[in-house]
């Protein structure tokens, strides 16, 4: 009996061994499949198939991704603003502010969500442009920046931005009458005075070549000899000098009459067309009982002291140069009718007068009457064959 009992011991403890490390191995490994997985996993983990890091071939262009707090579940991942800025060409990488309502109704580009987009201001005869730059940071309107540059003496500046105010045609009568006032004196310099403005688009400067004539220089610029000579103090062409520079105004030169106000304005280039320039306003007498035609007028001869001719039965039939009794004056500037009721009609001109207490009234016989020194300008800044003036009621 004890024999048996030995040999049973010998035999039970390595099996009992075993079964027992299997068992704490089995119990071990069931114990760990049944715990919870750790909150503390890596971000790593945290990146699934379904996010997808945008491609970018801008290297200067980095995501930083960073957890945030949610309740429940995995924490998702938030993309922060890149941390270096994208070049300007690449606004494809830019996200809207909110996302569409539709997919098919995208939200519009910055620009086009303007609530008050500027609107476009009409040139006269011309296509639309952009309205005028204010030429500083302060709110100022373009007749006082204008006051700010003349007392700066920049009046080539001064007289752009009167030219602009001019053109939005937004001005009042009396604004746009004083506008014209300040053009006026600004021009007293810039196109009436022998003082050269280098940077002026509409003037040159002129050196004379040997041998060259007034004649032919003006011909070049579409002036008369006479207004190039007054410019530059010459009264005699014969005494013109080689290599002299010469301040040259660029013509031709218009006139507008305006049969309501009693005015005749003058523009280098034809009004309401782009480009043309108010250069000078001046007081006019017209046709008695409204008999001065409207339409446009070519001009035809020129004459320096004319010899008046009576169309009339009453008083002398021929009144001589230089007579005191001449209502003429001293210059007569022939028009023909080129359009409207002007047309075809002949025998109407621009001149002087004897009476300048007529400026301003219905005195003439149709003619459009002028101060005499007011016409002696005139009569040198139009150009036969060029010129044009246009009468309007």
């Amino acid at each position: 009996m004890a024999f048996r009992f030995r040999f049973r011991s010998r035999v039970s403890r390595p099996l009992i061994f075993t079964i027992t490390v299997a068992s704490l191995v089995l119990v071990t490994a069931v114990v760990y499949a049944l715990l919870p997985a750790s909150k503390s996993e890596p971000v790593a983990q945290a990146l699934s198939t379904d996010i997808k890091l945008p491609q970018t071939k801008d290297p200067g262009l980095k995501l930083a991704a960073v957890r945030v707090d949610s309740p429940g579940g995995q924490p998702p991942l938030k993309f922060t603003t890149p941390t270096t800025k994208p070049s300007a060409a690449r606004t494809d990488l830019a996200a809207p502010a909110s996302p569409p309502t539709s997919p098919t109704a995208p939200m519009p580009a910055a620009s086009a969500r303007q609530t008050s987009p500027a609107a476009p201001v009409q040139l006269p005869g011309g296509p639309l442009a952009a309205p005028v730059a204010a030429s500083t940071a302060e709110p100022k309107s373009l007749i006082e920046e204008a006051d700010v540059k003349r007392r700066a003496d920049d009046l080539l500046g001064a007289r752009k931005l009167l030219v602009d105010a001019l053109e939005t045609k937004k001005l009042s009568a009396a604004d746009h009458d004083d506008v014209l006032r300040r053009l006026s004196e600004i021009n007293e310099s810039v196109v009436f005075s022998n003082r050269k403005f280098i940077s002026d688009p509409l003037a040159a400067a002129h050196v004379v070549k040997p041998g060259e004539l007034m004649t032919k220089i003006a011909q070049q610029y579409d002036v008369t000899w006479k207004f190039i000579g007054r410019l530059n103090g010459i009264s005699d062409p014969r005494k013109l000098q080689s290599g002299k520079t010469l301040k040259i105004v660029r013509g031709p030169f218009h006139a507008v009459v305006n049969k309501t106000d009693f005015t005749l304005d003058v523009y280098i280039g034809k009004p309401a067309e782009p480009g043309s320039v108010f250069v000078k306003r001046f007081r006019v007498g017209l046709g008695e009982n409204d008999s001065t035609p409207t339409g446009v007028w070519n001009i035809d001869t020129k004459l320096e002291n004319p010899r008046y001719y009576n169309p009339r039965s009453d008083g002398p039939r021929v009144i001589e140069p230089d007579d005191p009794k001449n209502p003429l004056g001293e210059r007569w500037i022939a028009l023909t009718g080129a359009s409207g009721q002007a047309v075809g009609k002949t025998s109407y001109g621009i001149h002087g007068t004897i009476e300048p207490a007529s400026i301003g009234q219905r005195k003439s016989m149709g003619c459009i009457r002028m101060l005499n020194e007011d016409i002696e300008l005139v009569y040198d800044m139009l150009i036969t064959g060029k010129s044009t003036v246009t009468v309007v009621d």
